[in-house]
């Protein structure tokens, strides 16, 4: 977490911030001395600049803080009075009295030399002013002597508490947990693992605050591929696939919002009645290189319920709940429901890359279908011999595992009861490649699904290894697609 240290004490009185008040930490104070404020009353708000860790070492010492009267107010600027060497950081806070005075027009003005530098000014809560600014990958200063940094204008009055809202209120859904998987651990108990979400929050400490910048800054300009093995992906929050200043934005929007911590809830069928069954604080003291994705794990002991299924909700520091992730029982998993209108056809497509050791055997994959839905044999490849589902031409190699499924890989369709069927694929062969491509699919396999009612479309995609476990590997995309990491996942079109 960043923490803050006093270095500048300022006393405003008739429009002049009074060097005589100053710790000699500032290097020089400018105002207009003998000019009176409208509103102030001759009673002007004690302000204070504070250094925030991790600030490089001479922090505020560097800054110039500079005020010109206006017809109600006062413009304030800070400015850098030394510079800002290139890999140094910069932040601190502005703070006053906000039952007496608030700002307008907040901004970091250094934003404006470009993509040498990244910065932020933000009033994160009424009265209190963050700044950041850090240098990107593409090199630069982080301020040159004279660059102004930030500047506001003071005003007198209450500052509107309505436009500050808590965390719970910004968006739940942004911090919906992701990529959920289940696994035994050497107990025998079976673990449920999922990443940790909270958009802005780059340095994963928990809370977003100005020093999110920094990793911003560090991978500046790099391309994302969307799948859960890319340690970056947290970065994109605006899902663009570049780290840029577009990353910005969500700080903003979700500044100061936090997880506290996980309930973990469980479902006999997975679609209702969900109830909490444990509950995982989140370590804000743990440290993460910039871009790392800090990942949680639950183990079960005896509360665990054999076929029942589990998701986990984010409580915030508000102790309110945001949006719940998937649900997903050690059997599989299943896809939001996708509407088919009755004589609909649904291309599913099974694909892998990158496959963990231990999977190359009979029956390793199975993808689980409402009974209101046909097997459509041969659909998915017209001309080909046999009626078979399997296209030996629609299968990609070279960029990573090579999956190999014969047409005797297609088991029939069978019946599960319980309105459910299922089809079964096997691995034959396991052929490593590299390097893998970590944004495209491997090989694939396609088959086609009817509706016979024009009921939602419902997968669960079942894998395990030889042991007999099931993995899941899961990255969450777009509502009609499961992305199990470029590893298996599935797919519907």
């Amino acid at each position: 977490m960043a923490h803050r240290t006093d270095r500048i004490t300022a006393y405003m009185f008739g429009g002049l911030l009074l060097g005589t008040t100053l710790l000699t930490a500032a290097s020089c104070t400018k105002g207009g001395a003998g000019s009176e404020v409208a509103g102030f009353d001759g009673s002007m708000p004690e302000i204070v600049v504070s250094s925030i860790s991790p600030t490089s070492a001479h922090g505020v010492e560097g800054i110039d803080v500079v005020t010109v009267p206006e017809a109600e107010g006062v413009q304030v600027t800070l400015v850098a009075a030394n510079g800002f060497a290139a890999g140094e950081e910069l932040f601190f806070n502005v703070s006053f009295d906000p039952h007496t005075a608030h700002s307008e027009n907040v901004q970091s003005v250094i934003s404006a030399r470009g993509n040498e530098v990244v910065s932020l000014a933000i009033e994160g809560q009424p009265g209190s002013i963050d700044f950041g600014a850090v240098t990107t990958a593409r090199g630069g200063t982080a301020a040159l002597p004279g660059d102004t940094l930030l500047s506001f204008t003071l005003l007198p009055g209450e500052a509107d508490l309505a436009r500050f809202v808590s965390s719970a209120g910004r968006n739940p859904a942004l911090s919906r947990a992701k990529n959920l998987e289940f696994l035994r651990n050497e107990a025998d108990n079976w673990v449920l693992e999922w990443d940790y979400t909270n958009p802005g929050d780059y340095n994963q400490d928990g809370e977003v605050g100005i020093t999110d910048i920094t990793p911003i800054g560090v991978h500046f300009g790099e391309k994302v591929a969307n799948s859960w093995n890319d340690k970056r992906r947290h970065i994109d929050a605006d899902s663009n696939g570049e780290i840029n200043l577009g990353d910005i934005t969500p700080m903003g929007q979700n500044y100061g919002a936090k997880i506290f911590a996980y309930n973990i809830e469980m479902s006999e069928d997975g679609d209702n009645g969900f109830i909490v069954v444990g509950q995982l604080l989140v370590d804000e003291e743990e440290e993460l290189e910039p871009g790392e994705t800090k990942r949680f794990a639950y183990e079960f002991g005896a509360q665990y319920v054999p076929g029942a299924w589990y998701r986990v909700v984010p409580l915030d520091k508000e102790l309110q709940f945001g949006s719940p992730s998937e649900a997903i029982s050690e059997a599989g998993r299943r896809m939001n429901p996708l509407p088919f209108a009755k004589g609909q056809k649904a291309l599913v497509t099974v694909f892998g890359q990158n496959l963990p050791e231990g999977i190359a055997h009979a029956n390793a994959v199975r993808v689980v279908f409402p009974a209101s839905y046909d097997y459509v044999p041969g659909s998915a490849n017209a001309g080909k011999p046999g009626g078979n589902p399997w296209d030996p031409d629609g299968i990609w190699k070279g960029f990573a595992d090579s999956l190999l499924f014969p047409p005797d890989a297609f088991h029939k369709v069978e019946e599960l009861g319980n309105g459910k069927r299922a089809m079964d694929f096997n691995v034959t062969s396991l052929n490593r490649r590299s390097p893998a491509s970590p944004d495209m699919f491997g090989d694939i396999v396609n088959f086609r699904l009817e509706s016979t009612a024009g009921d939602p479309l419902t997968l669960e995609f079942q894998v395990w290894d030889d042991k007999g476990i099931h993995r899941t590997y899961f990255s969450d995309g777009t509502e009609n697609a499961v992305d199990f990491g470029n590893t298996v996942g599935l797919r519907v079109n």
